[in-house]
């Protein structure tokens, strides 16, 4: 049966019963058989439309005659008057249908939200063929509508930084043109549309399966944002997320195990240091943690003793074997240094194989070519490995290898009920740098530049999306040439990559339910090569859903 349907039964039956008891104190005198044959009828007609069964109906004629004669005992035993009772022999007309009137709204009133509570329970409506899984699907999105003005320093040169990512998709600097070049002197105003949406499915008590669809740029790791520069284009729907999810019963206090598979959200510890926010991972992804941080019935407690190890993906290699693959590893311990002070202490280890280029022989056609990255932002040291006879043709690859060791801490410390402290850091060095192995490849000497660290401070309400709730937050960061693969880190300071030292500074304020502002202030300059400073101011409007 429907929603609809079985509404309306109730409304159907509330109305009957409200009626005929109006219709009882108007014929109080007459033939009560007429009144029961009615109400048989009444029902009986509804059980062969199917608006309720044999047995219900059944019911309601038992309980009604219950009922009555209940009342008629009442009746019976007040019916003798005592010392100082007045009996009413004649009630008019207007005050009975006033009287009737007014039991009736309210006792509908009453069922008809007793009905409605009930529907949402027990699920009226909902098809009972459909799985649990179905059910119980947990829905969620978040838009983001972004202005923002980027400005440089007035001592930054023209034409002085390549694009290495438009070089290498056109195919060379003299076929890219104007556009192998970055712009470091133009002023820009930008306006950018994000928008995220999906589904966690309980497949099982110990099984999850999660699909989420959003904007982006296939080619691009580190965005999900669309620009609104173009009246007549249409965005981009991209599966940003699905990955399948086994673990051990979310109940159990100890030991909890999960394992990733698919494409998943980032599983590590860290900042956007390492890792932008908008970066997933692809591949496979085993997690454990001395304490179940998801137990029932309770609020989240420290994980304790956690560890954490990934296999994936980065670049798939057709006719070799040569496939570039990150394998990461992290460990670390979460606990309660006072009841209102909870830190966290994690050492990780990124381990890129196949990650550095080859340079082409002469005779080899480009047989090597698929050394060269998919992706680039701006920093890493980088050689042309085409060797070819063509001056206007280039392709450009990593000269150095990138195996990281990253260690990082994350505190919050509760001020007030609604005061929250947080605090990040990370330390970032590449061990994978070898000044010989940069020379061989490229025939040019570069010394190693290969630290990086950023620290976080956020002060405010543990909720923003909740009206002027608010938060303050600053950070540095410093990220030297080599120290991070610079496809994968933060694509909003500096505008992107590594060679750079700023600041951020910004604060969120909630405006209604589920949605917020922020603004943000990012300020950078390069840390070894020709000057670049950028500023970045942004402004979003936040929602979720």
């Amino acid at each position: 049966m429907t929603l609809r349907a079985t509404f309306i039964t109730c409304s159907a039956i509330v109305l009957s019963v409200a009626s005929l008891n109006a219709v009882a104190q108007e014929a109080a005198g007459s033939d009560m058989a007429v009144l029961r044959n009615t109400v048989v009828n009444l029902l009986d007609a509804m059980v062969k439309q199917g608006l309720i069964s044999k047995e219900s109906a059944e019911k309601l004629v038992a309980e009604a005659q219950s009922k009555a004669n209940a009342e008629a005992v009442a009746q019976a035993s007040s019916a003798a008057a005592g010392p100082g009772d007045v009996r009413v022999t004649y009630v008019p007309r207007v005050v009975q249908d006033e009287i009737t009137a007014q039991v009736k709204q309210d006792v509908q009133a009453a069922v008809v939200a007793d009905v409605k509570k009930a529907a949402v329970e027990e699920g009226w409506g909902v098809p009972a063929a459909l799985p649990s899984w179905v059910r119980n699907a947990r829905w969620s999105g978040d838009i983001r509508v972004r202005g923002e003005y980027t400005a440089f320093a007035d001592g930054n040169q023209p034409f002085t930084y390549l694009d290495f990512q438009a070089i290498n998709d056109a195919g060379g600097i003299g076929r890219a043109g104007s556009d192998a070049f970055l712009n470091t002197t133009e002023d820009q105003n930008r306006y950018q549309l994000k928008l995220n949406f999906g589904a966690q499915f309980d497949l099982d008590d110990n099984a999850l399966a999660s699909v989420r669809f959003g904007t982006g740029n296939q080619t691009n790791p580190v965005t999900r944002n669309q620009a609104l520069g173009d009246f007549n284009r249409t965005f981009p729907l991209l599966l940003e997320e699905a990955y399948l999810r086994l673990g051990t019963s979310p109940d159990a206090r100890n030991h909890q195990v999960q394992f990733w598979a698919g494409r998943t959200p980032n599983p590590m510890q860290s900042t956007e240091l390492v890792w932008d926010n908008d970066v997933r991972f692809n591949g496979f992804t085993l997690q454990y943690a001395w304490n179940n941080p998801k137990v029932t019935g309770e609020a989240r407690q420290a994980r304790g003793f956690f560890a954490t190890a990934g296999a994936y993906p980065v670049q798939e290699i057709e006719l070799s074997q040569d496939d570039k693959w990150l394998l990461a590893s992290q460990l670390g311990y979460e606990f309660d240094v006072l009841p209102e002070l909870r830190l966290s202490l994690a050492a990780g280890y990124y381990d890129y194989l196949n990650i550095e280029g080859q340079r082409n022989d002469a005779a080899t056609d480009g047989l090597l070519d698929y050394t060269a990255p998919d992706s680039l932002q701006k920093g890493n040291t980088l050689f042309d490995i085409r060797n070819d006879t063509d001056p206007d043709t280039n392709l450009f690859a990593l000269a150095a290898d990138y195996n990281l060791v990253d260690i990082s801490a994350v505190a919050a410390w509760t001020l007030q009920p609604d005061l929250v402290l947080e605090m990040a850091g990370n330390y970032v060095t590449n061990v994978g740098y070898d000044e010989g192995d940069v020379l061989n490849r490229t025939g040019v000497f570069v010394a190693e530049e290969a630290d990086a660290y950023r620290l976080e401070f956020r002060l405010g309400n543990p909720e923003i999306a909740r009206p002027l709730a608010w938060r303050a937050f600053v950070a540095y960061h410093y990220a030297e040439r080599d120290s991070l693969l610079d496809a994968f880190t933060d694509s909003d300071i500096h505008r992107g990559g590594t060679d750079a030292e700023g600041y951020i500074i910004g604060g969120e304020l909630g405006l209604t339910d589920n949605t917020w502002a922020r603004l943000r202030y990012l300020s950078a300059d390069e840390i070894d090569g020709p000057p670049l400073g950028i500023d970045v101011f942004q402004l979003d409007l936040n929602g979720r859903f």
